[in-house]
């Protein structure tokens, strides 16, 4: 069996449907459900202020978040303590009290690493993955961002990414194992990415990649990607995706949550980033995808998520990651704020961290408000024509076989048992009975409605 994820038209040999722009069939994006409320709010005096970034990793079957903290005596980006908590369910959380760093005199809080952890660098926008690579003392890594200050004490700063890690994703240590002690002196990328990046290892490039803010010479904040053999040396990273005339005239792109997605053969990379609208201080969520995790198309550039609710309301920032949490979904988090950009005065007004469910491979789709038709590159074993769609169909959806550019008897689309409604995995069936034929292509008729992915046991894999 073999699926194809339909975020665009790379698996479409043939397709047609209505003239009208609601009828061509196009990418669209899937926009979920929020839940009520944040599963995280600021509830700690070090939390005092608001919480920032957020990260999350699922291992066997236990949510572990990493999340940023401010206090009310904050001043700057990088002043900010990084917390753990984690949920057995996704639902109850704990902020266990981990005695590892000391706030105002006790060490009874779930505080992982300070400013003292990093050598008075700071940290501020981090991302955390699992290296399968590394030493057992150094399977969880943490890329961040933080400031080298003026040795001469004139009061001079630099932006640099510098990074940390761990063996339990608890107990955390400045640098690598590997690197001299002046690890200070040497950050492995000499410039900042002010919002949070997304770094993880890719096992098809067999590469880290890494996503990080920069500026364009148009002056507009952009995403840049970059990817390396060895963590402590990196190429410049080259931006990927900018502002452009589609976006509103003064617009800028924050954060850079991307996420490699593998679902059965196919491997997408989607990129979760925030505009920021001059005009209304906001900053919405809108989702780019990939195949290769640098040549994004912006889909519809539909807000992923609405800013609507009283911890959202100002800016939302998506935490990198796609997660499966098992019986049929996924889930990402990010950070909601009830506060415009501009404003400052954020006290008493509490966003949180907010997780998001859906059901797997739905975050993109084609879709038609229409009628659209498409036939899928390869062939489908018309001994025994197993086919499962993944769709959100109002009208109905229904399929046919073709063998030498005709209907198979039996196998038409009047002969196909039309699918409705919220399709998830649902298997296509036909009136016609066991054929003779080697080889067939499998058209798609689609009325009203999204699909998101096509299963088909595949003729080349017979034999």
């Amino acid at each position: 069996m073999y699926k194809h994820l339909l975020v665009d038209k790379l698996h479409i040999s043939l397709h047609g449907g209505t003239l009208s722009e609601e009828g061509r069939g196009r990418p669209v994006t899937y926009l979920p459900q929020k839940p009520d409320a944040p599963f995280l709010v600021p509830d700690k005096p070090w939390e005092s202020r608001q919480l920032n970034w957020v990260s999350m990793l699922v291992e066997d079957g236990l949510y572990r978040v990493w999340y940023e903290a401010f206090d009310n005596d904050s001043t700057h980006d990088c002043e900010c303590r990084l917390c753990y908590a984690e949920s057995r369910d996704g639902k109850s959380w704990v902020k266990p009290e981990l005695g590892l760093k000391e706030y105002n005199g006790s060490r009874a809080n779930n505080i992982v690493v300070d400013s003292a952890t990093v050598g008075g660098m700071g940290i501020h926008g981090h991302s955390i993955f699992i290296d399968p690579t590394a030493p057992p003392k150094a399977r969880y890594r943490c890329v961040f961002l933080g400031i080298l200050k003026d040795p001469n004490g004139k009061g001079g700063m630099l932006n640099v990414m510098s990074y940390a890690y761990s063996a339990d994703g608890i107990v955390w240590h400045h640098g690598d194992p590997e690197l001299p002690n002046d690890f200070l002196h040497y950050p492995f990328l000499p410039f900042g990415s002010d919002t949070q990046c997304s770094v993880f290892w890719d096992p098809g490039l067999r590469k880290y990649v890494g996503y990080f803010r920069a500026w364009h010479t148009t002056g507009a904040r952009s995403i840049a990607r970059s990817e390396t053999n060895d963590l402590r040396n990196w190429p410049m990273p080259r931006i990927i995706l900018s502002p452009d005339l589609s976006d509103p005239q003064l617009t800028d792109y924050y954060n850079c949550a991307a996420s490699r997605y593998r679902s059965d053969d196919e491997t997408l990379y989607f990129l979760f980033y925030s505009m920021f609208d001059h005009d209304t201080q906001k900053c919405y969520p809108r989702v780019a995808v990939s195949r290769d995790g640098e040549h994004f198309d912006r889909v519809d550039r539909k807000n992923f998520l609405e800013n609507d609710r009283d911890f959202d309301a100002g800016m939302i920032f998506v935490g990198p990651g796609i997660h499966d949490i098992g019986n049929g979904e996924c889930a990402i988090v990010y950070n909601g704020s009830n506060w415009d950009h501009g404003e400052h005065d954020v006290v008493g007004r509490p966003g949180g961290s907010v997780m998001v469910r859906f059901p797997k491979d739905r975050l993109v789709g084609i879709g038609t408000e229409s009628f659209y038709n498409f036939t899928l590159d390869g062939w489908v074993d018309p001994q025994d024509p197993e086919v499962y769609v993944n769709a959100d169909v109002k009208g109905r959806l229904r399929a046919a076989l073709i063998v030498n550019g005709r209907y198979l008897e039996g196998f038409g689309p009047d002969d196909c048992e039309p699918l409705s409604g919220d399709l998830r995995d649902a298997k296509v069936t036909w009136k016609g009975a066991p054929t003779d034929a080697r080889e067939a292509c499998l058209k798609i008729f689609l009325e009203d409605g999204v699909i998101f992915s096509a299963t088909v046991n595949r003729r080349e894999e017979l034999d």
